[in-house]
């Protein structure tokens, strides 16, 4: 689950999430993999960022106030993060 954040490339501009109850539960992950890195040239240079959030909240720019947040009962096998970020069973906030 993503809340988006500010400046973002959809053009959002953040949320405010109160007294809510955010739950990820018995969710199951396999065979996942986050691609991304760089590489520069005499010409050009190319970049680009993977992300895979599994069985996750990331929450970016945003504000949580009197809420919870509860990520149990969940599984995850073969993850792999190659120039990316692998973010598993977790908690986000930015």
């Amino acid at each position: 689950m993503s809340i988006p954040g500010v400046m973002k490339a959809s053009g959002t501009v953040g949320s405010e999430v109160t007294n809510s109850k955010i739950t990820v539960s018995g969710n199951s992950a396999k065979n996942v993999i986050a691609g991304g890195g760089s590489a520069g040239f005499k010409i050009a240079s190319v970049e680009m960022s993977g992300m895979a959030n599994v069985n996750s909240v990331n929450i970016t720019g945003s504000k949580v106030k009197n809420s919870e947040i509860t990520i149990s009962g969940n599984s995850a096998e073969d993850i792999k993060a190659i120039g990316g970020t692998a973010n598993v069973n977790s908690v986000n906030i930015n």
